[in-house]
């Protein structure tokens, strides 16, 4: 708790605005035409059946919207977020309930009614481009990360858990944005999450009604494609010590695997747990 409390007021010392400091302006650098469509080739996968959001936009058209027009207006969006009062971010759940019984979630993320939703879908996914693409240049995603990284899947780590068997508390903000500003993680973009995160508010929509707005301060933020990048940013710092009973594959010694969010310790023996 003690640590935890360092974290929590480390948080609440970083300034709301804050410049990148990174060579390569990862947090700064305004949106371009290519990255704008990157994302929406990422939005034309999901089906045409996909749930629209609160607005009644779908995918398409999204899709269909001027790539030119949308970098123009997202770096408006992007730059001027923190200037705009009174803003309001939530999220509207939609509960939905499948014949067999299993209740499936599918949500919109909404700030105000002042903000084209369909620019808010594409910025969502740059953010994600902006964040993997530092992650990626800095090495600080471990190959052990498997589910949540974008190329791997479960194979993996399925592979290297039966190679072993033959052989023998919910992440918290504040740590979350004091590993990113240790990492050189500052400016725009990050002030912007930064503020969704400490602002965002969620109702639950089931059969017709929507609940009034709830708060949650803990954890990331639910199924936001961002997520994953933010929980294995957060556990990359994760390690345990070389022993000698880790299991060796191929003389290197692993002493766990992280399947998304899950971690799987290894040993050969009790003690080495």
């Amino acid at each position: 708790m003690e640590l935890h409390a360092q974290f929590e007021a480390t948080a609440n010392m970083i300034f709301d605005v804050t410049a990148d400091t990174t060579p390569e302006q990862f947090f700064d650098s305004p949106f371009k035409v290519g990255v704008i469509d990157n994302a929406k080739i990422e939005i034309g996968n999901h089906g045409a059946s996909s749930t629209a959001g609160i607005e009644q936009v779908h995918y398409k058209d999204i899709v269909d919207m001027d790539s030119v027009l949308i970098t123009k207006l997202s770096i408006g969006f992007v730059y001027n977020q923190l200037q705009v009062a009174n803003v309001v971010y939530f999220n509207w759940i939609i509960t939905i309930h499948a014949p067999n019984g299993i209740t499936v979630f599918s949500l919109s993320l909404g700030f105000n009614q002042r903000v084209n939703p369909d620019i808010r879908e594409l910025v969502r996914h740059c953010q994600t481009c902006w964040v993997s693409t530092w992650a990626d240049a800095c090495n600080i995603i471990l190959k052990l990360q498997n589910g949540f990284q974008k190329g791997y899947r479960t194979n993996n780590n399925a592979f290297i858990l039966q190679s072993a068997i033959e052989k023998a508390r919910v992440m918290d903000p504040s740590t979350l944005w004091c590993k990113l500003q240790k990492l050189v993680a500052s400016g725009k973009l990050c002030n912007w999450i930064r503020l969704i995160y400490r602002l965002m508010r969620y109702k639950v929509g089931h059969e017709g009604e929507l609940s009034d707005f709830i708060d949650s301060s803990i954890g990331i933020l639910i199924c936001n494609i961002l997520s994953p990048e933010f929980w294995i940013i957060f556990f990359s710092d994760f390690n345990i010590p070389v022993t000698d009973d880790d299991v060796r594959l191929a003389g290197m010694a692993i002493s766990h695997l992280e399947q998304a969010d899950d971690l799987l310790l290894l040993a050969l023996s009790p003690k080495g747990l």
